[in-house]
């Protein structure tokens, strides 16, 4: 029972009333001290909530800071290492493409802006590389051959090795295992060549974007390096993947508990796990660890198409008008866009590199349209999640379209624009789900409060069919009383009236009572019986565990049937016996009798008494509770009924 409820302070200033009339002035005082100390009490639980979020806020910075400083002190070391890192090679000589005239090459790249698809150099490392070591090449979309002092040593794309179904080289990161040392007096050769028909992707560029890498050392450096070199983009690929599959299993489990979840929370899970295997995917890094480029090649377009798709499907979710169908429209337009990447690629006639410009135009055309379906819809109905979800769609298309015009300005792909512009919107979304799903839980919890209250107003209906029968019968047997030992009478009505004072107070305050308030109900009620019956009822009373709640007036019925349907109708009466003992996570309740019993067969449950139905139906609701019944005719009968005493109820109570 709550102490500061309003009904037990009125009550309460209600009796000190009634029980003394020169103490108004300290009823004041007592009622203004109960309210002051209720508004401080709430006072302090907001003030402990926001000192809650305080707290964690600050243990939060000083984890992040914690771990930024742990690499500001790790990284000299990393640095410094002997060999932690490949070492790089610079390559230093001359050009010359199909003009006779050999042109010098500047710090290492050639300056020729519009230059042929072919072209040869001719020049010397300036570090000398020991025999057994790894050469590594940065190719991007090119056939490169090496020559060592006129011998031919590397080869990559050549096209009786290629497969003729992949027209462009692949973006990735080849190695050659050096059977001889190579020393800065050694002459070196390269003849680059670009598949005809990419000349306007600035071929130069895609060459001295070779030259720019080129690193000697073993695979565990390389493999190292690649990693600590692109870590953030490895780290937000991780991230997306561990998230969309996260979403996806909590989804489930709160599908699986009856939580109502839309399934914009499982298309934002399908669509974080495949552009995180997207990003890893064109990421570099598993082009060091396998030699299948163009397998590489073909999941990093297949998963763009895909992504672009489930994009489309997650926007869909948010528009509720005839608006949604044209989203839907692009979704199937990115779907026969992969179907037709697949048969050009397999066919033979157009690889993802040839189709790259154009998908990406025709997509990016798609996603205009979205965003104009998405912003007429905000108009139309001004929701401010379509406000949100436009202010992510628009920061991650600034950033991609920075990184496109890089692209096409430089020819080289810097994934830091892409990153980041992933990053942002990844993070708005999860932002945005969690608070759906938080929705979602109150939902939820306000539903199950109402199916509660609706529980408890069933128990009341039901306790008001219980009250009215044992005072008819209790009044009967009063009455009885009266004429045979009105001195008995009288004590029977004392009895009751306490009885009745008791009940009606548990009436007004807790739905559930402890167990021996339960059991004092039951011997108020006994003692009435045997004044009229005083030697053919016994009841004994076996109590060995008695910490737990029970629905008021839920074990008193019980007993009053067994007396009156039991042992009443023995002519030399009976024994009552009530026990009560823990059995692991159970409270049990035993009441057993030795009256006339009854065949358990042919009753079924929906030929119980009202009286019984009520109690097997309240303590279900309210204690989760599981009754028992056995009985044999002319033996007894036996109640047992079975408290989880793990029970929320229980627990709350305690």
């Amino acid at each position: 029972m709550n102490l500061f409820s309003g009904k037990t302070v009125s009550k309460q200033v209600f009796c000190m009333i009634r029980s003394s009339s020169v103490g108004k002035q300290n009823l004041l005082c007592y009622v203004m001290f109960i309210k002051s100390f209720r508004k401080i009490g709430m006072k302090m639980k907001r003030n402990s909530n926001l000192c809650n979020k305080i707290i964690y806020g600050i243990l939060a910075v000083l984890c992040i800071g914690f771990f930024l400083v742990s690499i500001l002190q790790y990284r000299p070391y990393a640095v410094n290492s002997i060999e932690a890192r490949p070492q790089k090679i610079e390559f230093e000589g001359v050009y010359q493409t199909k003009d006779p005239i050999e042109q010098s090459l500047k710090n290492g790249q050639i300056t020729t802006e519009d230059i042929e698809n072919e072209v040869t150099l001719r020049g010397h490392f300036k570090q000398k590389i020991e025999e057994d070591t790894m050469l590594y090449f940065r190719i991007y979309h090119i056939s490169v051959k090496m020559f060592q002092n006129g011998t031919e040593i590397y080869s990559y794309g050549d096209k009786n090795e290629h497969p003729a179904v992949y027209h462009s080289l692949g973006d990735l990161w080849d190695g050659l295992k050096l059977h001889q040392s190579i020393s800065p007096e050694d002459t070196i050769e390269f003849k680059l060549t670009s598949p005809v028909g990419l000349q306007g992707y600035r071929i130069a560029n895609n060459y001295n974007y070779f030259f720019d890498n080129i690193y000697a050392g073993n695979p565990g450096q390389m493999i190292r390096a690649v990693i600590i070199d692109n870590w953030p983009h490895l780290l937000l690929s991780l991230f997306l993947i561990t998230n969309g599959i996260a979403l996806w299993f909590g989804a489930m489990i709160l599908k699986y508990a009856k939580i109502n979840i839309n399934q914009i929370v499982f298309n934002g899970a399908y669509l974080f796990v495949v552009m995180g295997l997207w990003m890893l995917v064109g990421g570099q890094y598993l082009s060091v660890l396998t030699s299948y480029n163009g397998v590489i090649m073909s999941m990093d377009y297949m998963l763009l198409f895909l992504m672009s798709a489930l994009i489309f499907r997650y926007m869909s979710m948010m528009i509720e008008s005839r608006l949604k169908l044209i989203i839907h429209s692009l979704e199937c337009t990115s779907l026969l866009l992969l179907l037709l990447y697949m048969l050009l690629q397999t066919a033979g006639i157009m690889d993802g590199y040839a189709l790259q410009m154009t998908g990406v135009f025709i997509l990016f055309t798609l996603d205009i349209v979205m965003i104009i379906c998405l912003f007429i819809e905000y108009v139309r109905y001004k929701k401010t999640t379509l406000k949100y979800i436009l202010s992510s769609i628009i920061f991650f298309i600034v950033f991609v379209l920075i990184g496109l015009s890089e692209f096409l300005l430089k020819g080289q792909q810097n994934d830091v624009w892409y990153d980041f512009g992933i990053f942002v919107f990844v993070l708005m979304q999860l932002v945005f789900i969690v608070n759906y799903i938080r929705q979602k839980f109150e939902e939820a919890e306000k539903a199950e409060a109402m199916q509660l209250e609706l529980a408890e107003m069933k128990i009341q209906m039901m306790t008001s069919q219980i009250r009215p029968h044992f005072v008819f019968n209790t009044l009967n047997a009063i009455s009885a009383l009266c004429l045979e030992d009105p001195i008995k009478a009288d004590e029977a009505i004392v009895k009751f009236s306490k009885y009745l004072r008791a009940n009606i107070a548990v009436l007004e305050g807790a739905k559930l009572i402890r167990f021996e308030k339960e059991v004092e109900f039951i011997e108020n009620y006994v003692s009435i019986e045997q004044m009229r019956f005083p030697e053919r009822i016994a009841v004994k009373f076996d109590i060995k565990f008695k910490n737990f709640w029970v629905s008021m007036l839920s074990i008193q019925p019980i007993v009053e049937n067994a007396i009156k349907h039991g042992i009443a109708k023995k002519k030399e009466g009976g024994t009552v016996v009530v026990k009560s003992i823990r059995e692991e996570n159970n409270a049990v309740v035993t009441i057993m009798d030795d009256g006339v019993g009854f065949d358990i067969n042919k009753i079924s449950v929906g030929q119980e008494s009202v009286g019984m139905r009520n109690i097997r139906e309240r303590l279900q609701i309210s204690s989760k509770a599981r009754v028992k019944v056995e009985s044999t005719p002319g033996k007894g009968t036996c109640v047992t009924i079975y408290i989880p005493l793990e029970n929320k109820k229980q627990e709350n109570l305690k």
